[in-house]
């Protein structure tokens, strides 16, 4: 049969295991909000980019029904692109979830802790000195 301080040993280390794997769930998590950043960028930069070929069509004259079909190619464009980033929005928010759970679990995994050293404290000062 183990000892208390034996058991309370290895839920010590059983907690801060999941400590860790907690923290590279987190790590991972963050990486990819990291790169909803970077695709936020991206989307705004093809913005800018449809906004200089309208400019650059204007000025060439182009006739109204070539300007309009153009514009209707990049409305559809930009429709698509409003779809993934509201896909990308949904994603950010769906990580901040798990990261706001994981701050929760880690917070539990603390006291969790913290109590396994006060129940330490205690099994410690029971025995002889």
């Amino acid at each position: 049969m183990r000892s208390d301080i034996e058991d309370l040993c290895l839920r010590v280390a059983a907690v801060e295991e999941e400590q860790a794997r907690l923290r590279e769930r987190t790590e991972r998590a963050e990486q990819v909000t990291d790169l909803f950043g970077a695709l936020d960028k991206d989307v705004a930069d093809t913005r800018v980019g449809f906004s200089k070929q309208r400019q650059v069509l204007n000025a060439i004259g182009m006739t109204q029904s070539e300007h309009a079909a153009h514009l209707q190619r990049q409305s559809t464009i930009l429709s698509g692109l409003v779809l993934e980033m509201a896909a990308v929005r949904s994603t950010q928010v769906d990580h901040g979830i798990v990261l706001n759970e994981h701050g929760q679990m880690l917070t539990e995994h603390g006291q969790m802790l913290k109590e396994q050293g006060r129940m330490l404290r205690e099994v410690l000062d029971r025995l002889p000195a």
